[in-house]
């Protein structure tokens, strides 16, 4: 129960049926643990289909929802003060890290084919 407090009296009492012999146990059908993790998940998403379809789906790909594949993942360094501003900018526009760093690679592509660097 959440937030509730017990005294030693609630305590002694848990105590007392949890170890009592003469309390029943509850019968059921031996199962394997996926069995029992399975039977959890399906209770928990509603039906089987629901749960695979969940876990199936993992992270969501970038862009259209209907095109499939991974997306790309960049890493790279930078300065104290250049961390410091990219974290005012998410801080006022709310974006995270990653939408971030896609609008600055956008801005990035679009500036090289204005340059004729890469292909348009």
């Amino acid at each position: 129960m959440v937030g509730r407090k017990f005294d030693m009296e609630d305590w002694s009492a848990q105590a007392a049926y949890y170890t009592d012999p003469e309390q029943p146990f509850p019968q059921g059908r031996p199962c394997s643990p996926g069995e029992g993790a399975q039977a959890l998940i399906t209770e928990a998403f509603g039906t089987r289909d629901a749960a695979e379809e969940y876990v199936r789906m993992g992270r969501p790909p970038l862009g259209r929802r209907d095109r499939a594949g991974d997306s790309r993942s960049v890493r790279g360094r930078v300065s104290d003060e250049q961390y410091n501003a990219f974290e005012q900018i998410m801080t006022v526009t709310g974006e995270s890290q990653s939408d971030l760093v896609r609008q600055a690679v956008d801005l990035l592509i679009a500036e090289a084919k204005r340059q004729d660097l890469i292909a348009a």
